[in-house]
Formats: C-alpha cells, structure tokens, sequence
C-alpha cells in the first residue's frame, strides 16, 4: 500500500469513528511520505476527536509548516485551540482559514461563528457581533439567528467604554500572540536555516573526505601499479643479462628503471657497465654523466677513486700522478688535510710539474686563510672577555667610590641643626622664589652647606672619570648625576621646614651638585667613548 491508501483507509476509520485506527493509517503514511501535509492533518483531526488537543495542534502545525497555505489546517488548529479555551489563538488560526479561503461556505460560516464565540467569552461583543452576522449570512438558521441577538443584547447592556475597552484588550492579546508566533516562526526559519548549513557543510566535508581517499587510493594503487611494472621490467632486464651478460642496452635500460625507481646506487653500477661495454655510445655516456651529479653518488664516486688511487699507490708508491688525483678527490670530499699532504708529496715527486704546484699552493692559501680566520676569532673572543672584566671592574670601583660619598653624606646629616642651617622658611612667606632671594643673603652657614654637599660629589664624579678614562670603561657614567640629585633630596628634606622651603633647598643643592660634578661628567663620558 501506498500513503495514498493509507490516507484513503484513515477517512473511512474517521467516519466508523474508529479515531485509534485512523491515527495507525495516517502514521504509516508519514513514514512512506514525510512530506505530506494531508496526513498529519488527518492524523491532527483523529487526535482532536479523541480529544487529544495537544497532539493534534502539534499535528497541525507540522502540517502548516509543510503547506503554509493549508486552510483547512488552521482550520482545524483553531477548533482545537476553541476545545482548549484558548480564544486568541483560535481568533488568530480562524481568521487565516478565512483569509485562505475554505473548501466551502459552511466552514467558512462555521469559522465566524467560532470566532464570534471566542470574542463572546472574551466580553468583546461588538466584535463577536459582527462574526455572528458573517456566519447568518453565510448559513442561516435559528441556532446563529438566537446567537445575533444575545450578542445584540450584550452590546446594548455593555456600555460604550466598557466595549472599546474590551476590544482595545483583546486586540492586543492577539497582536502580542501574532508577534510571539512570527518570532518563533522567524527563529525556527533560522535554525533550520542553520541546521541546512551545517548538513550541507557536513555533506560536503563528507564528500571531499571520500574523494580525497580515492584520490590516495587511485594514487596508492598507481604507484603500487608503477612498482610492479618496475619490479617487472627489472626482473626482465635481469634476466636478458643472465644470458647474455655483455648487453650494454640492457644495462642501460635497466639503470634507467632503477633511476625512476630512486634506486641511484644501481643505476651508478648499470650505467658504468654500459659505458664501459659501449664506451661511444652518447646516451649513455650522457645517462652516467647525469647519475653522478646525485650527492649520494658523488660521494660514492670519489670513495672510489680514493680507494683506486690508494691501491695504486701500494704498487707504485712513487707514482705523483697517484698521489694528485687522490688530493683532488679527498679535495672534493672536504677533507683538506688529506688533500695538501697529497698535493704536497706529488709536488715532492715532480717539482716542475706546474697543475701539481698550482693545486698545492691553493690548498697553502685555504689552509693559511682558514688559520689565520680561526686566530682571529679567537682574538675576538678573548677581548671581548677582557672587556667584559674591565667594564665589571670599573663598576666595582665606581660603587665603592659613591658608597664613601654617601658614607660621608650621612654622617653630615648628625651635624644639621633640628631647624635646619638657617631655621627653615617662615611662615606666611610669599613663595620659594622670595625665599631663596632671602637666604642668599643669610649667614655663611647656608653657604658651608653648599660647599659640603657639592664638593664631595665634585671629587667622586672626578675620581669615577678617571676610573673611566684610565679603564677605558663607561660602566655607570649616569651614576653621577643621578647620585647628585638625590643626594640633594636628602639634603633639602633635613634642611628647611615646609613645602617651600624643601622645593627652595632642592633647587640650589641640585644646581650645587651640578656645578661640581661636571668635571667628572665630562670625564665618565670621554670614558664611555673611549670604550666605544
């Protein structure tokens, strides 16, 4: 059976009542036809008849997503939300069967007359009114015609306020409740919105996946097939050379497999052989020359020739020539000691040989360079330790010089009166600048002070230039200064009371300070571009 016959089966179960069997059929429908609205509209009547109001307005909502212009469905949905009381969505769901046009007058009557009682319970009776009248009109009898006038009556009972008021609510119950739906209906869009994206996302991962592993499989399966026709072709060209072992085309060909298989030690050997059978042929030559510029063969190559000319060397051990080819190939093996002692003994053998005194002179030259590179690293290397040495040397000595300062310093602060050199400022002076115009002018106890604050740091500032200049070392140039500065702190917080005479102190013990310490200044910095 098909969802047709399913369908079919259902509306005869409806009609024998049989609301149980109805719903079997209509779900059997679904599950052949998801998509069909019919059937979860006709399982949503079975459900509604069993008085099973939840299911079916879940029934018909399902079914409205599938067609939003079922009218018949919200038909439906509005009877079940009439069943449940619920007067604003049965209004709502009726007006849109209305609005999308029923499959014949006597729904559409009954819808207004649903609608004209869910406005009756709500007390709007105007509106009720006119629904009651659309639904006479539409099919009259007694039932709607008795309905009309109770309507009538509560209309003119209700006074006119009462009934805008009334109206006035539940038009705003049912704006808010249209407002709820089209954000669940705008919310639910973008989800599903959302959950297409992410299957299609998923589909198309899934799909690159599978074409990604038969792209490697096809791949794999080529380079598996590639293999073998290799293996093939070399077991071919092995066996042609057990028969016939003097073949230099089967040398060759089968070098050149081992070539395309990476194999490039026994591509060497095949090519050689091939050459050496056939020492004219071009291709060949070509081939081997080819062959020899891979690393791993050029390496081979010149261990060879090492070995060579060492064997030769056993049996003629005055032959130079031996002994030159041997330096050039431990030459091209970087190992140029080995290199220049050969050069060296072959020049012994035949000084007139002039490609023999050139090769060893090259080699006099690289090895004096790479001596002379090397004792000038370590030159580097060594000073830039001694300097290291002196700069922490000379920082030493300058610390030590500032400690004995600030030794002093502190202990000319016992010597201080409790009110200062000159008993601090008075009160009610007009500003720092009438206070230091006045005490210029004051006892020589106020220029004592200046002369012992700014002589000692004049001869430390002296003594760690010199310790510069002589170390050739700018370590703690800004000590200096900045021991200066707050050597003066200190100075004018013992010496003055108040704000204005600690900013008025400051001041001159500052200038003070500077005007000694710029001879040692100048020094540290002669010292630092000394070490420059």
């Amino acid at each position: 059976m098909n969802a047709d016959d399913y369908l079919e089966s259902a509306d005869k179960h409806l009609d024998e009542k049989n609301y149980d069997g109805a719903i079997a059929d209509c779900t059997k429908a679904i599950q052949l036809e998801p998509d069909n609205s019919w059937a979860y509209s006709c399982r949503g009547s079975a459900y509604g008849r069993k008085k099973e109001f939840d299911l079916a307005i879940a029934d018909h909502t399902e079914a409205i997503k599938l067609n939003p212009n079922f009218a018949e469905a919200y038909f439906d949905r509005g009877m079940a939300y009439s069943n449940k009381k619920d007067s604003i969505r049965s209004i709502i769901d009726y007006n849109d069967a209305i609005r999308l046009g029923l499959s014949n007058d006597h729904l559409t009557a009954v819808a207004y007359y649903n609608i004209g009682v869910a406005y009756h319970r709500e007390r709007a009776y105007s509106s009720a009114l006119q629904n009651f009248k659309k639904a006479y009109l539409l099919n009259p009898n007694d039932k709607d015609q008795e309905r009309v006038k109770r309507a009538e009556y509560y209309c003119d009972r209700a006074g006119e306020w009462e009934q805008k008021r009334a109206e006035i609510a539940i038009n705003d119950r049912i704006d808010a409740v249209k407002r709820q739906r089209e954000r669940e209906e705008r919310e639910r869009r973008e989800r599903e919105e959302r959950e297409r994206k992410e299957q299609e996302r998923r589909e198309q991962e899934e799909r690159e996946r599978k074409e990604r592993e038969h792209r490697e499989r096809e791949e794999r399966e080529r380079k598996e097939r590639q293999e073998r026709e290799k293996r093939a072709a070399i077991e071919k060209y092995t066996e042609e050379l057990r028969s016939n072992p003097n073949s230099a085309s089967a040398y060759y060909n089968r070098g050149v497999v081992y070539r395309e298989s990476n194999e490039y030690n026994q591509a060497f050997n095949d090519f050689e052989k091939a050459v050496n059978l056939e020492s004219g042929n071009s291709n060949y030559r070509e081939a081997l020359k080819e062959i020899e510029k891979v690393p791993e063969i050029k390496e081979i190559k010149l261990k060879r020739a090492i070995e060579k000319y060492t064997e030769e060397l056993r049996s003629n051990p005055n032959s130079a020539s031996a002994y030159y080819n041997r330096g050039a190939a431990y030459r091209e093996s970087n190992e140029y000691n080995q290199a220049f002692n050969d050069f060296e003994k072959a020049v012994n053998l035949e000084p007139d040989n002039a490609t023999y005194r050139e090769a060893l002179e090259k080699e006099q030259e690289r090895k004096e360079r790479q001596e002379r590179e090397k004792r000038e690293r370590e030159e580097l290397e060594r000073k830039k330790r001694k300097r290291q040495k002196i700069k922490a040397v000379a920082l030493i000595l300058k610390i030590v010089v500032l400690g004995v300062i600030f030794a002093y310093y502190f202990s000319q602060l016992s010597l201080v009166p409790d009110d200062g050199y000159m008993g601090g400022i008075p009160e009610g002076s007009p500003g720092w600048l009438l206070f230091l115009v006045e005490r210029v002018e004051v006892e020589e106890s106020f220029w004592w002070a200046i002369f012992t604050m700014g002589l000692p740091v004049g001869i430390s500032s002296i003594l760690i230039g010199i310790i510069g200049i002589v170390l050739k070392s700018g370590s703690g140039t800004f000590i200096v200064p900045i021991s200066a500065i707050i050597a003066a702190i200190v100075y004018a917080i013992t010496s003055a009371n108040g704000f204005w005479g600690f900013i008025g102190y400051l001041i001159l013990f500052v200038i003070a300070n500077a005007v000694f310490a710029v001879p040692g200044f100048l020094m540290s910095v002669l010292g630092l571009h000394r070490a420059d």
